[in-house]
């Protein structure tokens, strides 16, 4: 199933229902895509027909009950997760679930039962604490609920629905200031997720418009951002990017230094702060700052790929085989890291190895010129002639100047590749 778009996915896989009405795992992708697509209805019906082609499909039951949980149907859940949480005494999410469709269905001797099971299996769990501390307030037992929703607010601050809770709960025990103190909490939280919406909304717009080239309007975006949350690493990191496309690279590193000092473990803020040291010559800082987003991200692309790249120029070829090993695992669909793990391979005599990585690399990121190139010397220092004159030939095609440096290039190496296999073998 194609985890990013369920509405392809879902075109793909109904008609496989269809043409084999037992598959059952075709019913079953079926109903988590059109659960993903908001398509409740039918991806009842999906999970329904699933389960009836395997009755003891523990997924498919999960999954038919939160469906519907999300449609209010709680009396028609319950059988599945009961079901679902007798076969898997130690899943914390049934015996939730369960706890949660039996109170309300207002069985609350049964959810507190249930509850009761998942609060010992995890007790910091801020949503078996928060259904705890409703069932537990359903019941009656109001000293036992207070603890629980408080326990819940503390595992998560800036949830509103714990505190809302227990300012009802207070003013039931006659605990007016505490009410007072809760419906405090909750206008603050509730004004706090309001900014971040609002931050959200100028961060996308500012998103749209650095990708069509409005650079102006990206830094008003980005600076109304700083206004509602002047610790928001990220703006100082968008706005370093609208100072680097304008060229201001004195800005952009004022922007980058700011970001790092009110977030010192971004990974993204110290690379970019890498990058520019590095486009400064200054390869000791460069390294101190991929370093330092290593530290914050190992796996962290940007950082391992240009890391790479300093150890291979300075003759480090094991460490920078290493770092660009682990960018490639990290973001195997990117041709640079492909590519310059393939030079680097080249570089210590690996040339089967570096081939194959510059092959990956060309199929990642297009057919790119310099990628051809790259693959044909790296053909020709095997004596793989023909195999590097189809390099270069395809490289020279790669360019729509027909005078730029990389056309010419290609054609030069085309040449002495051709040269070379038309020359006789030694002792003829």
């Amino acid at each position: 199933m194609d985890a990013g778009d369920p509405a392809k996915a879902i075109t793909i896989l109904r008609p496989l229902t269809v043409s084999d009405p037992h598959d059952e795992a075709a019913f079953f992708l079926l109903g988590s895509a059109l659960a993903r697509n908001g398509q409740l209805t039918d991806a009842l019906t999906s999970y329904q027909a699933a389960l009836r082609l395997q009755p003891d499909d523990a997924e498919a039951q999960l999954s038919l009950s939160k469906v519907l949980l999300t449609l209010l149907r709680y009396s028609e859940a319950m059988p599945y997760l009961e079901r679902y949480a007798q076969n898997n005494p130690q899943s914390l999410e049934g015996h939730l679930l369960l706890g949660r469709a039996a109170r309300l269905n207002n069985q609350l001797v049964q959810s507190r039962q249930q509850l009761a099971i998942a609060v010992w299996l995890n007790s910091e769990d801020y949503d078996t604490e928060l259904e705890w501390g409703l069932a537990l307030q359903a019941a009656g037992e109001s000293a036992n609920a207070l603890d629980a929703l408080q326990h819940a607010a503390k595992l998560r601050p800036d949830e509103v629905e714990p505190h809302f809770q227990l300012s009802r709960l207070d003013r039931t025990l006659g605990r007016t200031a505490q009410a007072a103190e809760e419906l405090a909490s909750v206008r603050r939280l509730q004004a706090a997720s309001r900014d971040k919406t609002r931050v959200a909304v100028l961060g996308n717009e500012g998103d749209r418009a650095f990708a069509a080239g409005d650079l102006a309007a990206a830094e008003k975006f980005y600076r109304s951002v700083l206004e509602f949350e002047p610790g928001n690493a990220n703006a100082f990191y968008n706005l370093a990017l609208v100072a680097g496309r304008r060229h201001d690279h004195a800005e952009e590193r004022s922007l980058l230094e700011k970001g790092v000092a009110v977030d010192p473990r971004n990974a993204r803020l110290h690379t970019q702060l890498g990058l520019l040291n590095l486009a400064d010559g200054d390869t000791q800082a460069a390294r101190l700052h991929f370093t330092a987003a290593l530290a914050a991200a190992p796996e962290f692309f940007g950082a391992l790929a240009s890391f790479g790249v300093i150890e291979a120029q300075a003759g480090h070829l094991s460490a920078a085989r290493d770092l660009l090993r682990r960018a490639v695992e990290s973001e195997p669909k990117d041709g640079s890291g492909w590519r310059n793990l393939g030079l680097v391979l080249a570089s210590d005599g690996s040339y089967a190895e570096a081939e194959r990585a510059l092959q990956t690399s060309i199929s990642c990121a297009g057919e790119s010129a310099a990628a051809w190139i790259a693959l044909g010397r790296i053909q020709a220092a095997q004596h793989h002639w023909t195999a590097a004159l189809s390099s270069f030939r395809v490289a020279g095609t790669r360019e729509s100047r027909p005078d730029s440096e990389q056309q010419r290039t290609a054609g030069l190496l085309a040449e002495e590749a051709r040269h070379a296999i038309d020359r006789p073998p030694v002792g003829k």
